[in-house]
């Protein structure tokens, strides 16, 4: 499902996808020959500290607008034959570069990846099948109508 409208605000969720590991909430960036990278500060006596960072520049507002899309799709769940079901937030970068280290390509529970990646990401083996995938889809698509059609 494309461009979703999200309940009580101007906001908008770029993709759902119900795969058979989860319900795949997915926002493209476009940065062509970009660098994507994770910083990681802290750790032993400290929290650990994850920054991403597109062209050197920090771009952590990115990975707190998917965790807001995830809960808005979890909290969308809720209550429906899908509570509790895996909610996986996904930044995808077209034209990126992104790291090389797949401990690299995660920020916090935000996965990072390429259009190659996330084809991987999406087909992932998992215990729902076809039916349920499609009662998940089809809740998805009453509780979060198209920002596109029937506009």
């Amino acid at each position: 499902m494309h461009d979703r409208r999200v309940p009580g605000k101007h906001s908008n969720i770029d993709h759902l996808f119900v795969g058979a590991a989860g319900v795949f909430v997915i926002d493209a960036k476009h940065y062509k020959n970009a660098e994507v990278s994770v910083e990681r500060s802290g750790g032993l006596f400290a929290p650990t500290v994850e920054t991403l960072k597109v062209k050197g520049r920090t771009r952590n507002a990115l990975v707190t607008a998917m965790q807001g899309q995830r809960d808005v799709v979890a909290h969308t769940l809720a209550g429906t034959a899908a509570d509790g079901a895996p909610v996986k937030p996904v930044l995808c970068f077209v034209g990126a570069v992104l790291p090389m280290r797949e401990k690299n390509r995660r920020v916090g529970d935000v996965r990072l990846c390429g259009l190659k990646g996330l084809a991987r990401l999406v087909s992932e083996e998992g215990p729902w099948d076809e039916g349920r995938r499609l009662d998940i889809a089809r809740a998805l698509a009453d509780r979060l109508p198209s920002m596109t059609q029937g506009s």
